[in-house]
């Protein structure tokens, strides 16, 4: 079973070091090729209910992937907020939310994918954002998810979080969407002015570095930001925080300036987990459908793993 969390200390074992397994990373010639090893294959699932035991966490101690995993080990997921449609609709709001959301955030804000804490981890533990703004570089984003190594353009990411389709990829209009906050201009990307200027038409507070979004006049916009901070953008220190990754979010919506989601996904999952202790791994669900478009779950049970889970992510 691919859940639990469990002790965080670790086994003393003697067994050969492995290599993450998995697909070729088929990339160009001058592409430089992300090798995982792990000290040892960790303990069949259904055997240990330890989280450091699993043979998906077992990374060479001293490699960046076991400081990154040393680091989340003990910190618990975060439960997304989604949003209630029936109250939303005893309030007379649904279609104005609907068309505040457009279909891409709509879908993104209510996905209700379950969360596995082991492949929550591996992915935590191994993602890269390489390429912040970037598009077409063949390993924008690198992670591990089942031992498989993936590096992946920025298209191709979006297709396999399964944002966006393989038509909608390839067009032009999808290398248009808005990316990203930058500090200087930047093709497809939005200053930090631009966000000031919003934030004055919105609230009533100046725009700062402790912007809260209990300051936004609209009932509907302060809703919208609660449900990005525990979904697309992450933020169980605080939701009423506004960063200017939710605030990008916001500004697209009310502005109808489309938006490339998984450059804002790509943003929250490498953000560091502020909060200590209290802070949460963010992004479950959307790891889950991550893993399951590129064929994890199956490659799973083949080994008799996750059967009694599976129904949650098919049904």
């Amino acid at each position: 079973m691919m859940s639990g969390e469990g002790s965080s200390s670790g086994v003393k074992r003697k067994r050969r070091g492995t290599r993450a397994q998995g697909d070729a990373q088929e990339q160009p010639a001058d592409t430089l090729l992300r090798e995982i090893t792990y000290r040892d294959d960790g303990t069949p699932h259904g055997q240990s209910s330890r989280l450091v035991d699993s043979p998906l966490l077992r990374f060479t101690v001293g490699s960046a992937e076991y400081m990154k995993f040393d680091t989340i080990k003990k910190l618990k997921l975060l439960e997304f907020r989604r949003i209630d449609w029936d109250l939303v609709g005893q309030l007379g709001q649904v279609e104005r939310l609907q068309e505040l959301l457009g279909p891409k955030f709509r879908m993104a804000l209510d996905c209700d994918a379950p969360q596995y804490y082991e492949l929550t981890m591996e992915f935590h533990s191994t993602f890269y954002y390489r390429h912040p703004g970037g598009f077409d570089e063949p390993d924008v984003v690198s992670f591990v998810l089942g031992k498989r190594i993936f590096n992946m353009s920025l298209p191709q990411f979006a297709e396999a979080t399964g944002f966006y389709t393989v038509q909608e990829v390839e067009s032009e209009e999808f290398r248009g969407l808005l990316r990203q906050v930058v500090k200087e201009e930047h093709d497809y990307c939005v200053l930090k002015e631009e966000l000031a200027r919003f934030w004055r038409t919105i609230a009533i507070s100046p725009f700062s570095n402790n912007m809260v979004a209990s300051d936004i006049r609209d009932p509907v916009y302060r809703f919208v930001h609660m449900i990005l901070a525990s979904t697309l953008i992450g933020r169980h220190e605080g939701d009423n925080k506004v960063n200017q990754h939710s605030l990008f979010c916001l500004m697209c919506m009310v502005e109808r300036r489309p938006a490339n989601l998984v450059s804002i996904l790509a943003w929250s999952l490498v953000r560091p987990k502020k909060g200590g202790g209290k802070a949460r791994l963010y992004g479950g669900p959307y790891i889950t459908m991550l893993a399951a478009n590129l064929g994890i779950f199956a490659y799973f049970l083949l080994r008799g793993c996750v059967q009694d889970q599976l129904h949650h992510l098919w049904s």
